[in-house]
């Protein structure tokens, strides 16, 4: 027997300290060799997704002629029509080569443009984490945030600078909507903060009592402003009665394009004409 051997045996006695001290003899020798052999190159465990099941699960629910789910279905999951989504699609894909199709390292296929959409579009329009969606796109949480990040980014690339006006017609207009919309903002904040059930979740779901809440906020609100001694016109004045008129035409004129430029052409020519000096300030 060596010397060393030798040593340990004597190391090791047979009395209860003894063998203490040899466990932890043991185990210091082990943890040196777990730690010597921690730099050996390990396989990483690796997880299948199955990207291509679930891109043909997207297919089959949504894109195919005949899909699970109608175009209706579609915009309320989406917040947009399919023609719509289908249209960032092709534009991000034709733009950004980080959402195009192609191969990974190992030589299978990555996630589709459709899929990476999908889920960065479904996160921002439900606010819930990317691992919601893992078992139908067969997508990591990483690879899911990773693709919104990378969605926004493109989406204000592509959609989000507007040219700012150049004509001073133009400009005096944009100030002044851009004043009535600070207006109008202010209005609702404070009324938001004195009354908190409109800064919630609205319990009823119908129309009429989600504005019965809101026009009983601004009637209080009037009031308490009132009674302070804090109006601005204390005194009332009730407008003539309108005998209301429904005309079926004014719905598709407020989603016909040119009636908007038009009327936008003829607010801008409005403002103006009028002596509102303020707005070249």
């Amino acid at each position: 027997m060596s010397s060393s051997s030798e040593s340990r045996c004597v190391f090791v006695g047979s009395d209860s300290s003894s063998k203490s001290d040899g466990m932890f003899l043991h185990n210091a020798l082990q943890w040196m060799e777990d730690t010597a052999s921690s730099n050996a190159v390990q396989n990483r465990q690796t997880v299948e997704r199955q990207r291509e099941n679930g891109h043909q699960i997207l297919l089959n629910d949504w894109f195919v002629d005949e899909p699970k789910y109608d175009d209706a279905y579609f915009q309320k999951k989406f917040r947009m029509e399919k023609s719509m989504f289908l249209k960032i699609v092709d534009n991000i894909e034709a733009k950004f080569p980080d959402f195009r199709d192609g191969f990974d390292a190992r030589g299978q296929g990555i996630f589709k443009p459709l899929q990476k959409v999908a889920s960065a579009v479904r996160q921002l329009a439900t606010g819930n984490p990317p691992d919601e969606y893992d078992e139908y796109l067969h997508m990591a949480t990483r690879t899911g945030h990773d693709f919104l990040d990378q969605f926004c980014d493109a989406i204000i690339k592509l959609y989000g600078p507007c040219p700012y006006p150049t004509d001073p017609k133009e400009e005096r207009f944009k100030k002044l909507q851009e004043g009535a919309r600070k207006d109008v903002e202010r209005a609702f904040g404070v009324p938001k903060g004195k009354w908190k059930i409109l800064r919630r979740p609205l319990r009823p779901l119908i129309k009429h009592k989600i504005g019965q809440y809101v026009y009983a906020t601004c009637i209080l609100h009037n009031m308490v402003i009132k009674g302070d001694g804090r109006a601005i016109s204390p005194v009332h004045i009730m407008d003539q009665p309108v005998q209301p008129v429904w005309d079926e035409t004014f719905l598709a004129e407020l989603l016909n394009e040119d009636i908007h430029h038009h009327l936008r052409y003829d607010l801008i020519e409005h403002v103006e004409a009028q002596d509102l000096g303020h707005l070249d300030d």
